[in-house]
């Protein structure tokens, strides 16, 4: 899975190289106006617990994404064939206060709107 480093830590979610795509063109329209945003995911800990993080992201935090190159049989993956609609729609969502859903099953920690 692809993943995505916050400074010199790695967030402990995962990604598919898709997502990790479209989250780096729509950070860097949101990062070209200086504005920041959270990207949320639930995850199970090393615990086995589920928690929720929510991860302040702005353009003064350096990021590093990180995508997988092979699949299992060790092939070469394809390039992300990038959807514009789904761009747009994480850039709404940089506008909530939840930001980005990283996961498809976010436990949200308060409902919107505010």
């Amino acid at each position: 899975m692809a993943t995505l480093r916050c400074g010199h830590e790695e967030l402990p979610l995962e990604f598919s190289n898709a997502f990790l795509a479209h989250l780096q063109v729509a950070a860097g329209k949101r990062f070209g106006t200086g504005a920041g945003f959270y990207l949320t995911g639930t995850y199970s800990d090393s615990d086995g617990k589920e928690v929720t993080v929510s991860r302040w992201l702005h353009p003064s935090i350096a990021l590093e994404f990180v995508y997988d190159v092979t699949d299992d049989s060790d092939d070469r993956l394809p390039p992300v064939q990038l959807d514009h609609g789904e761009i747009d729609a994480m850039l709404a969502a940089m506008d909530r206060p939840v930001g980005v859903k990283a996961t498809s099953d976010v436990w949200l920690t308060f409902t919107e709107p505010l």
